[in-house]
C-alpha cells in the first residue's frame, strides 16, 4: 500500500522490541512496522536483542532495511525495554513485542489518540487478539480470553469495545511519551520477566497520569501455541501477581484471593468453568470448541493460582527490599499533613542509608484504605500524597464511620507485612473520635505483635482525655517505638501515655526544600495580605460546630478584610483544609460581596511546593492554620499566627516566634490590624527575623530526619537521649538543603 507523504506535522515516533531467541516469529513483526502508513521519515524502529543464539537479528534486519539494533543480554524484559526507550530519538515511544504483528494502521490510530488527549495522558494502547483460523487452539484461547472469566476484562487479554480511560495497559502494544517514561525512571528492573507494565501503569497513574484504551489498534499476537506453553506461561504470571501485590498492595482485589483458592475447589470449579465454556462457545457460534475451551479455562485459573501461592512462599534469590509505610489521615484535604509527609518522604529518599528501600503513603478515610508507593523525587512524592490526601466532603463526619473496622483490619494485615510504619501526618493520637482512636491504634498494636517498627514523627499529639486511649497509644506504639513530637504538650502527653522514647523536635516541613518558581498568578501592582481561616473558629469546635463561635470569627475576618481594603491592600484567602476551609472561604467572601471581592486561591489543586510559593508571593500573611505559618517562616512572609489551636502556640513558641501570636480574644482584629501596618510600612526587618529564623528550624528539622533514618536503618542500635531532648539527641546535620 501507498505511504502517506512525509510530514513535518506527524510527531516522531520510535518502536521498541525486545527479542531473544525469537527467528520465527520475528520476520512477522518487523514485516508489520516497515509496512506501516505512518509517514517513513518520522519513525525509527529499534530492536533490543536479549542475547539471542539464533538467526534473530538477521531475519528481522532483513525484513526491516534501516533497523537499529541493540544489543544487552540481560534475559530481563525491563531492562530491555529500557535500553530500548533510552536509545530512543523521539519524544514517543511505542512498544511492540516480537511475537505481534501490527496493522498497516497501527500507528496512524495510537499516534491519533494520543494526540486528542491533554498532556497528562501518558500512554494509548489497544488490545491483541491471537491470530483467526490457523490451528484450533488459537481459536479457543480467543473465545476464552474474550470473557471476565478468561481475562478479568483486563486489556492485557479482552479487547474492548469502546475507548476509554484503563488502570493498565500491556507493553505487547502500547505508545508512551518520553516524559512520562522519564517522570517515574522507566520500567522497575526489580520485575525482570513479568509485571513490569503493570507495575509501570500503577506508577504513572499513582503520579496522576493517566492511560487510555484505543479499540481500533489491536494487534495480533502470536503467544503460547500449545497447551503445555499457556499453563507454563499463566503459572509465571500468577507468580508475577505476587510479586506486584507486595510492591503495590493497594491494588489487592478479592479476585486475586479468589484465584488463589480455586486450586482447592476440584472438582466444583472444574464444573463451573465447563457450564462458563459452553455458554461462551454458544454465544460465539464456535460449540465444537467448548472442550478446547474448558481446558484452557480450568488451566489458566489453577497455573494462576499456583503460581501466586508460589511466589507468595518463595523468596527467591535476590534479598527483598524493605518497605516503609508513611501514615496520615486521608480526604480531610490537609495541606498540612500532605506537606509533612511529603518532606518526610523526600528527606528519607535522599539518605544514603534507606537506598534499599520502598518508600510508601498510606491513609485511611471516608473514602477508605489506600496505600501507593512513593516515587524517591520531590514532585512525584508531592503528586503521590496529594492524591492519597485528598479531600472529601464528609471528611468531618461526627461519629465513627462503619466501614473503618474493614479498613482497618486490612491496614493491619498491610502493615504487618512492612518491615516499619510511622506515623506522619493526620490526628492519629487523639481521642476526640474514639472508636476510630481505638480501631487505628488497634491496627498499629497488630503490626507490632508482628515485629513491625513503628514511630511517630514530629506532628502533634492529642487530645487523649481518657485512659483506655492513652492505653491504645501505650500498646501501639511501645516496646521499641519511638516518638518525636514537634510541641512541649505532645511530648508531655505521650510521656504519660507511658512511651519510653519521646523525642522534642521540631516541624518536619521547615526542611521542605524552596522553590524558585514564581506565583503563577499576576502579581498585584498592590500590596496584598494572605489569610488561612480556619472553618472551626477553634480546634475544639472540629465536630461539634458551634455557630457562634464560627461568626464571631466571621465578623472578625470580615473587619480585617475591609481595613486592608480601604488601605488598598488585596486580600487572598488559602483554603488549606478542604474542603470545609473552601466553603468558608466563600461564606466570609460573600459577606464582603460589597466590598469588593477577595481572591480565593484553589490550594486543592496545588502541590504542597506549589502553595508554599503561592504564600511566598505575599507581602504579610495573617494566619490560623498552623502550617501557612509553617509556609510563611520558610519564605520569610512578615506574618501573624491566631492562637485557634494550642499547636499553633506551641509550635511558634518553641521556634522562638512567640511574638508573632495574637490571642483569639474578642475583637482580635484590632490588634491584627495594628499590627500588620509597620509589617506592610516596612517588611526587611520581619523578614531578616524570619530567615534567621528558618535556618536554625530547618537545621534542626533536617536533624530530626537524620535520626529518624538512623532509626529505621537500625531501631535495636538507636539509643535515644536520656533526657529525650532534641538539642542534646542529634548530630550535625547531613543531608544537604
Amino acid at each position: 500500500m501507498t505511504r502517506v507523504p512525509d510530514t513535518a506535522d506527524r510527531p516522531a515516533i520510535s518502536v521498541v522490541v525486545v527479542a531473544r531467541n525469537e527467528e520465527r516469529k520475528i520476520g512477522a513483526c518487523m514485516r508489520s512496522l516497515a509496512g506501516q502508513h505512518y509517514p517513513a521519515g518520522r519513525v525509527e524502529i529499534i530492536l533490543v536483542d536479549d542475547g539471542s543464539t539464533d538467526a534473530t537479528v538477521d531475519v528481522a534486519r532483513a525484513a526491516s532495511p534501516g533497523l537499529r539494533v541493540v544489543s544487552n543480554p540481560g534475559r530481563s524484559i525491563s531492562a530491555n525495554r529500557n535500553v530500548g526507550w533510552r536509545a530512543a530519538r523521539s519524544g514517543l515511544v511505542a512498544f511492540l513485542d516480537a511475537d505481534c504483528e501490527a496493522p498497516q494502521d497501527w500507528l496512524d490510530r495510537q499516534a491519533g489518540a494520543l494526540a486528542g488527549l491533554p498532556p497528562t495522558a501518558a500512554a494509548v494502547g489497544g488490545g491483541n487478539r491471537p491470530p483467526t483460523g490457523e490451528t484450533p487452539f488459537y481459536d479457543a484461547l480467543a473465545v476464552a480470553l474474550d470473557s471476565w472469566v478468561g481475562s478479568r476484562n483486563s486489556t492485557q487479554g479482552r479487547v474492548l469495545a469502546t475507548a476509554r480511560p484503563v488502570h493498565h495497559l500491556p507493553g505487547l502494544n502500547v505508545l508512551i511519551r518520553r516524559t512520562a517514561l522519564e517522570a517515574v525512571g522507566g520500567y522497575d528492573e526489580r520485575f525482570a520477566r513479568m509485571g513490569e507494565d503493570e507495575d509501570l501503569s500503577t506508577r504513572l497513574r499513582d503520579r496522576g497520569f493517566t492511560l487510555h484504551f484505543v479499540p481500533d489498534a489491536v494487534v495480533i499476537h502470536r503467544q503460547r501455541d500449545t497447551l503445555t506453553a499457556w499453563v507454563r506461561n499463566m503459572f509465571a504470571y500468577g507468580r508475577g501477581r505476587s510479586w506486584l501485590l507486595r510492591r503495590h498492595p493497594g491494588r489487592w482485589s478479592p479476585v486475586f484471593a479468589a484465584t488463589l483458592v480455586l486450586p482447592l475447589l476440584q472438582p466444583l470449579h472444574a464444573l463451573a468453568v465447563l457450564a462458563m465454556a459452553l455458554w461462551l462457545c454458544v454465544k460465539a457460534g464456535r460449540p465444537a470448541l467448548a472442550g478446547r475451551v474448558w481446558t484452557i479455562l480450568l488451566a489458566t485459573h489453577v497455573a494462576y493460582g499456583l503460581g501466586q501461592w508460589t511466589g507468595g512462599l518463595r523468596r527467591g534469590t535476590a534479598p527483598r527490599p524493605r518497605r516503609l509505610a508513611l501514615l496520615g489521615l486521608k480526604n480531610a484535604g490537609n495541606a498540612g499533613d500532605a506537606a509533612i509527609m511529603t518532606t518526610v518522604a523526600h528527606r528519607l529518599a535522599e539518605d544514603g542509608r534507606l537506598d534499599d528501600w520502598d518508600l510508601y503513603a498510606a491513609g485511611i478515610g471516608p473514602s477508605g484504605f489506600d496505600i501507593r508507593a512513593l516515587p524517591r523525587d520531590l514532585a512525584g512524592a508531592e503528586r503521590v500524597v496529594g492524591r492519597i490526601m485528598a479531600p472529601a466532603a464528609d471528611a468531618r463526619t461526627v461519629g465513627t464511620r462503619p466501614g473503618i473496622v474493614a479498613d482497618a483490619l486490612r491496614l493491619a494485615l498491610v502493615m504487618m507485612r512492612f518491615d516499619g510504619v510511622v506515623i506522619a501526618g493526620g490526628h492519629w493520637l487523639h481521642d476526640m473520635k474514639l472508636g476510630n482512636h481505638l480501631v487505628l491504634t488497634g491496627a498499629l498494636t497488630l503490626a507490632r505483635l508482628a515485629g513491625t517498627a513503628r514511630a511517630v514523627f514530629c506532628i502533634g499529639a492529642g487530645p487523649l482525655a481518657g485512659r483506655l486511649a492513652r492505653l491504645m497509644v501505650r500498646l501501639a506504639l511501645g516496646g521499641g517505638g519511638v516518638a518525636w513530637v514537634r510541641d512541649a504538650d505532645s511530648q508531655d502527653l505521650l510521656r504519660r501515655c507511658g512511651l519510653p522514647a519521646v523525642i522534642r523536635a521540631v516541624d518536619p516541613v521547615f526542611a521542605l526544600p524552596q522553590t524558585a518558581a514564581p506565583d503563577p498568578a499576576p502579581r498585584a501592582a498592590r500590596p496584598v495580605v494572605g489569610i488561612s481561616p480556619c472553618a472551626w473558629a477553634q480546634f475544639a469546635n472540629i465536630y461539634r460546630r458551634d455557630t457562634a463561635a464560627i461568626d464571631a470569627a466571621t465578623r472578625e475576618w470580615v473587619i480585617v478584610c475591609k481595613a486592608l481594603a480601604a488601605r488598598g491592600v488585596g486580600v487572598r484567602i488559602f483554603p488549606t483544609m478542604n474542603p470545609e476551609d473552601a466553603d468558608y472561604a466563600r461564606h466570609i467572601a460573600q459577606a464582603l460581596s460589597d466590598d469588593g471581592m477577595p481572591e480565593i486561591v484553589d490550594t486543592a489543586a496545588l502541590t504542597v511546593q506549589d502553595l508554599q510559593g503561592r504564600i511566598a508571593a505575599c507581602d504579610a500573611f495573617v494566619a490560623m492554620r498552623l502550617h501557612p505559618a509553617i509556609f510563611c517562616i520558610n519564605g520569610a512572609v512578615p506574618f501573624l499566627a491566631l492562637d485557634y489551636a494550642p499547636k499553633v502556640r506551641g509550635v511558634l513558641t518553641d521556634a522562638g516566634l512567640a511574638d508573632r501570636i495574637v490571642p483569639m480574644a474578642a475583637d482580635w482584629s484590632a490588634p491584627v490590624l495594628a499590627r500588620l501596618a509597620p509589617m506592610l510600612d516596612d517588611p526587611a526587618p520581619h523578614r531578616r527575623q524570619l530567615r534567621d529564623a528558618h535556618r536554625h528550624l530547618s537545621h534542626k528539622a533536617l536533624q530530626a530526619h537524620l535520626a529518624l533514618a538512623r532509626w529505621l536503618a537500625d531501631p535495636a542500635a538507636y539509643r535515644p537521649p536520656a533526657e529525650h531532648r532534641h538539642d542534646e539527641a542529634l548530630q550535625p546535620c547531613e543531608f544537604s538543603s
